[in-house]
């Protein structure tokens, strides 16, 4: 490989780094307003305040971007798998060493200093997860690196949402999912979480709603296993097996009917029924099996029994969900009314983007930020400060240059030559997308409040500091790839 002599810092992809300037800026601007105080302006910038830490932090970043900016960039795929294990270390252990914060035992305390390892775990995963799929051995058709592959991103992901209770840094850890789908991934992977998803709020919403004169049958199990048959029908039909097919399509129908209609006049096992049919699909598929020696159909049977038992499961795990984080997914699917906390939040973040208007009131001129009407207004719900005081013009300039910042992302991610860069571009890209999806989806309503910060916008050292580590390291990545030939 011939080496050309160009300087990293001739190569630097600098309007990537302005739109992460002007995003500090407009996010330090809107920390300081959301903290203003008239009677103590003088004392803003010192350590004791959020405006001052957020200083501390923003110094840190621009030191760390440096850092990486001149460091070989191949220490990161040959150091990569100790990496992760050391990162699972950590967050294995903060629950009993750290601190919990809002519910969340999630932070590491070093005297005034607090650090979220989840953050960094973001960063972590993303070149573990490029080093596994970029290796010349890796497939997507083959098994067993499809499990290791789901081991990196999941394992970490359960580790924050049930041992730390922070749940929504690991719903983050979704965006390698859809990054993966660039090189190759199954579609089959994405719908099984769409089938995931939706297991979820089912069994939570409905797990404890009898269908009448049942005999106890629950509304989740019952639209649950109507699904089931219909998917394992479809299944028959399209392996070629028609008549299998037909059978379980005919058989779900006449069960559903009858059972149904009977329930009108009289008491039924509907449960006991809904169950046995799914033995009977069972067996179908058992059957598949054994007269083609093809074990394939078997994952049938475990999409049947794994569907079943996430209703019956899920529910339970719900309930060992932080109380804060219990609440907000209830009241998103409107299982119980909270106004003066969940609904008081979104209602009042509304309430501050719509005062703005058009053109905002102005800088240090809100009321429902600057007040404190609005809680979290600096750290979640921050983007509700640049509605209330910049208007809809403000909205669509903060939201626009995300937009820029993303295309730019998307750009560099693309031309990477080594495939290892490659992934671990697009792992930044929709990280970063997720995010600002997510959280403005959050302030406006649109989506539940997950506590999800606004990448180099929101008020946090650790947020901030991982952001930029993901930056810089793609940064550093494509200085490099015009000083070799390949």
């Amino acid at each position: 490989m011939q080496q050309r002599s160009l300087s990293i810092w001739k190569t630097l992809d600098y309007p990537t780094i302005g739109l992460y300037l002007v995003l500090i800026v407009c996010g330090f601007l809107s920390i300081y307003s959301s903290n203003y105080d008239t009677e103590q302006t003088a004392e803003m910038f010192s350590l004791s305040n959020k405006v001052g830490k957020q200083l501390l932090w923003i110094g840190i970043s621009f030191v760390a971007a440096i850092a990486i900016l001149i460091t070989n960039e191949s220490i990161y795929d040959t150091s990569s798998y100790f990496l992760y294990a050391f990162t699972i270390v950590i967050l294995l252990i903060t629950p009993f060493v750290g601190s919990s914060v809002r519910g969340s035992d999630s932070w590491l305390s070093f005297g005034p200093i607090a650090i979220q390892p989840a953050e960094f775990a973001k960063f972590i995963t993303a070149i573990t997860l490029a080093s596994l799929v970029s290796s010349v051995k890796f497939s997507f058709k083959d098994t067993r690196d499809v499990f290791k592959m789901l081991i990196v991103i999941v394992l970490p992901m359960l580790i924050m949402a049930f041992w730390q209770r922070e749940l929504g840094t690991a719903i983050v850890f979704l965006a390698f999912f859809l990054a993966l789908y660039r090189f190759g991934m199954s579609y089959d992977i994405f719908l099984l979480g769409v089938y995931i998803a939706f297991l979820f709020i089912i069994s939570i919403k409905y797990s404890a709603v009898i269908v009448e004169n049942s005999g106890g049958a629950t509304v989740s199990l019952v639209v649950v296993c109507a699904i089931i048959d219909l998917l394992c029908g479809l299944y028959c039909l399209v392996k070629n097996n028609p008549i299998y097919g037909k059978l379980i399509v005919i058989s779900t129908f006449l069960v559903y009917l009858v059972s149904f209609i009977l329930k009108i006049w009289i008491a039924i096992p509907l449960r006991w029924i809904l169950l046995g049919l799914q033995g009977f699909i069972a067996i179908i598929f058992i059957v598949q099996s054994v007269k083609k020696w093809d074990f394939k159909p078997l994952i049938a049977i475990i999409f049947i029994v794994g569907s079943i038992a996430s209703i019956i499961f899920l529910p339970k795990a719900f309930e060992h969900l932080p109380r804060h984080q219990k609440n907000r997914i209830e009241v998103f699917l409107r299982m119980k009314e909270d106004p003066q906390g969940v609904e008081y939040n979104t209602r009042q973040s509304l309430i501050a983007i719509g005062s703005g208007q058009f053109k905002g009131k102005g800088f240090l001129e809100g009321t429902q930020t600057t007040l404190k009407y609005l809680p979290e207004s600096d750290t979640d719900y921050i983007f509700c400060t640049v509605g209330e005081q910049f208007g809809f013009v403000g909205s669509v300039f903060v939201l626009g240059i995300y937009l820029a910042f993303i295309l730019r992302l998307i750009k560099i991610a693309e031309r990477q030559r080594k495939k290892f860069e490659n992934i671990y571009g697009y792992c930044v890209v929709y990280i970063f997308i997720i995010h600002v999806a997510i959280n403005v989806g959050m302030v406006l309503g649109l989506l539940p409040v997950i506590g999800i910060p606004l990448p180099f916008f929101s008020y946090g050292g650790s947020s901030l500091l991982g952001s930029t580590i993901l930056l810089f390291v793609l940064l550093r990545f494509d200085a490099t790839r015009l000083t070799k030939l390949q």
